[in-house]
């Protein structure tokens, strides 16, 4: 896995690629805060749910803090430039990583759940909230895919970025009114 690593860090160049992936890690602990935040928002939007926003909103948290573990880790790892990196150490990292993407198709799930509950309700657009749910559990299953082939993770953005545009749509911020 350590390999895996240095050949990353050293196709096109150690130095570039190196920076490159320290300055992309920097950005990642922004985003972090964005995605915890948008997928609490969410799990958060609807009234009259039992158990499942809780749920939902503390394994966003899981995620977030695994999240920022990896990046630590990935960082570290990124400057004592692999020399002397011990191979349990990387697998640590690749363990924390996996933790949080499990938690991650965790909460696309809870949100599937609560969507889908809402829907059942009556709602307004329930069909999309229907949609929307079945959206996160094929993200979900992206994630865990990915998780076991990593040449997989990256489909999870297609279902989700549907979901996502959806749910703009269904909660437009300004036009907004609380659904119950």
């Amino acid at each position: 896995m350590r390999y895996k690593l240095r050949d990353l860090i050293n196709a096109g160049g150690p130095t570039l690629n190196s920076v490159t992936l320290r300055y992309n890690t920097y950005m990642d602990c922004i985003f972090i805060l964005l995605y915890c935040g948008s997928f609490v928002l969410l799990a958060q939007a609807f009234s009259g749910i039992r158990l499942f926003p809780g749920i939902a909103t503390f394994l966003v948290i899981v995620a977030g803090v695994f999240d920022y573990a990896e990046n630590y880790r990935m960082l570290h790892e990124l400057s004592s430039g692999l020399e002397g990196l011990s191979d349990s150490y990387v697998k640590i990292t690749a363990t924390v990583s996996m933790v949080k993407w499990l938690a991650l198709a965790l909460v696309l799930c809870l949100l599937a759940v609560i969507f889908y509950k809402v829907s059942r309700r009556g709602a307004d657009h329930s069909r999309i909230l229907k949609i929307i749910g079945f959206l996160f559990v094929l993200s979900a299953l992206g994630i865990v895919a990915g998780v076991f082939r990593t040449t997989l993770i990256r489909w999870w953005t297609l279902p989700f970025s549907f979901a996502f545009l959806l749910s703009l749509f269904l909660f437009r911020p300004l036009a907004h009114k609380p659904v119950s």
